[in-house]
């Protein structure tokens, strides 16, 4: 989400780097993404609606 809205996340990129090597599964490959959320088809203006408002606009 923060490489759509277009903000730098390194806390919580390091967090999921060594969460990774921890236990040994790849959350880069692995994780759930935006499609599979439902909301990857949003922009930003949308999914910033969305998450403040709840405004969901279907996909076309």
């Amino acid at each position: 989400m923060g490489q759509k809205l277009g903000v730098k996340t390194p806390v919580i990129d390091s967090i999921i780097t060594l969460g990774s090597a921890m236990v040994g599964i790849d959350f880069d490959q692995t994780g759930v993404t935006l499609k599979e959320l439902g909301i990857g088809h949003l922009d930003r203006a949308e999914l910033l609606d969305y998450l403040e408002n709840g405004n969901y606009k279907e996909e076309a």
